[in-house]
């Protein structure tokens, strides 16, 4: 069950059948600098400010060699993961026991995508991770963009009729008849790049079409500042929420709501280049939200 440390060259076909490499590279090698890596990441929870990484997965193909290369590694935990944890991915703690340190994996992760694009699916969540590692580790990477295959998946379908049942990762699996296991690093990872690649082909492979998923550009990312050291009143009693799973009520400035005060149950907060987001769940209206929290006036306990 344990996954550690595999960096090596496969033949992707071994997992996607019907990929199609040279076309990939024919159709898109202009539109990258060198590589595209298609990652995701496993966690111990779902803030990046508050829980760490605990599996990487990647596929890396490089436009320059024609050749793809996987990275996969479990890293050790410095807290226990809860069972509700446990039960979503399967990684136990006894698993990530003798994994490596959260720092050499890293770095390992950083080198293997060195100059290269990402794409993730649901990227924000993901890409909220590696810019805490960023700041946690000092890190300068060499990055370019960072697509999202969510969106990209959303807007593609809807040009189609057969489409997967919802735009989850796990149902675009089935739809593919993928036999990988759910909520895996490197599986994910697979799958992601097959939305991705069946994405393209609805889109008849128009390269200025994926400037409309680019969700980040490390090359231009804005003002940044280490949000990881907020320690304003606002920021504390979310991440305390957070922690303990309580509802706070927020005074949020613009959106449909107005600015009166809100109930809503925290879920993560996602590090971006001009503000952190609060991923939130909206007992308003029951719907899973984005706050910059900028634009948080005010919180209060419930």
């Amino acid at each position: 069950m344990r996954r550690i440390n595999i960096q090596q060259t496969i033949d992707i076909q071994t997992y996607l059948p019907k990929f199609n490499l040279d076309l990939f590279i024919q159709k898109l090698g202009s539109s990258f600098k060198e590589s595209i890596v298609f990652f995701d990441v496993e966690t111990s929870g779902l803030s990046p400010m508050i829980n760490e990484i605990i599996e990487f997965g990647a596929i890396k193909i490089n436009f320059l060699t024609g050749e793809v290369t996987k990275f996969e590694s479990l890293l050790k935990n410095e807290k226990p993961l809860s069972p509700k944890n446990i039960s979503i991915h399967g990684i136990t703690n006894e698993d990530l026991s003798d994994a490596p340190e959260q720092l050499k994996v890293v770095n390992q992760f950083f080198e293997f995508i060195k100059d290269a694009s990402l794409v993730a699916y649901n990227a924000q969540f993901d890409l909220g991770f590696l810019i805490t590692e960023i700041w946690k580790y000092k890190l300068d990477p060499s990055l370019e963009k960072v697509i999202d295959a969510l969106y990209m998946g959303r807007a593609s379908y809807k040009l189609v009729d057969n489409r997967p049942e919802n735009y989850r990762l796990d149902s675009f699996k089935a739809f593919y008849n993928l036999k990988l296991n759910s909520h895996r690093a490197f599986d994910d990872s697979i799958v992601c790049l097959e939305v991705f690649y069946q994405c393209m082909e609805i889109l008849k492979w128009d390269k200025k079409a994926i400037d409309r998923f680019v969700i980040y550009d490390f090359n231009n990312p804005g003002a940044t500042s280490n949000f990881s050291n907020d320690d304003s009143e606002k920021i504390k009693k979310i991440k305390a929420a957070i922690s303990d799973g309580s509802t706070i009520k927020i005074n949020y400035k613009g959106g449909s709501k107005g600015s009166a005060a809100r109930p809503v149950q925290p879920i993560a907060l996602l590090p971006m280049p001009n503000c952190v987001n609060l991923y939130a769940k909206c007992l308003k209206d029951e719907q899973f939200k984005l706050f910059n929290t900028k634009r948080i006036k005010k919180v209060e306990n419930v």
